[in-house]
């Protein structure tokens, strides 16, 4: 699988035909016609994957599902929209880099676009949920997706350190 010209771009456009993933969004699309709301908005579903290209990926930080409240989940695994209040698991996360590395700052929001552009990638399990239920879409076929890409990372990217964090991510380990 190896592939030096491959991008998320060619493999989303790939994916995008497949039976498992036309599945995903009907199942998304009917529950939208039944009037649930689903999270993050259509346009940041591969906000990890637009923000983070292959070739630059250092780090993989693997989370559960994204957040489940009203303008909160952004597309990226721990991180929230700007003006969104810090939730108790990432202000943890910044609590033990805080006392890990030694001059560690706060932000005082909780958006980590700039950990992706930086080469961090934050992919959940799980790349949408149901507002109010977490793990909600946990049988709807994401882990497939999300599987093809760990594996693409591995046969393409060198020397990438990955966290996972949480029980279904910790599903994640090879």
């Amino acid at each position: 699988m190896k592939n030096e010209f491959l991008t998320w771009k060619n493999f989303l456009s790939k994916e995008k035909n497949k039976e498992y993933f036309i599945k995903i969004f009907n199942f998304i699309n009917f529950q939208k016609t039944c009037g649930k709301k689903i999270f993050p908005e259509k346009k940041d579903i591969f906000k990890s994957i637009k923000l983070t290209p292959l070739k630059n990926i250092k780090i993989v930080i693997i989370g559960q599902d994204p957040y489940y409240k009203e303008d909160q989940a952004d597309g990226l695994c721990f991180s929230v929209k700007k003006n969104s209040k810090i939730p108790p698991s990432l202000r943890n996360i910044f609590k033990e880099l805080k006392n890990s590395i030694k001059n560690f700052i706060i932000p005082k929001h909780g958006c980590l676009n700039k950990w992706a552009i930086q080469g961090v990638l934050l992919l959940n399990t799980v790349l949408t949920v149901e507002e109010n239920r977490p793990n909600s879409h946990i049988n709807i076929g994401w882990q497939k997706f999300t599987d093809k890409i760990i594996e693409i990372i591995n046969f393409n990217c060198y020397k990438v350190i990955f966290i996972l964090w949480g029980y279904h991510a910790k599903k994640k380990s090879y």
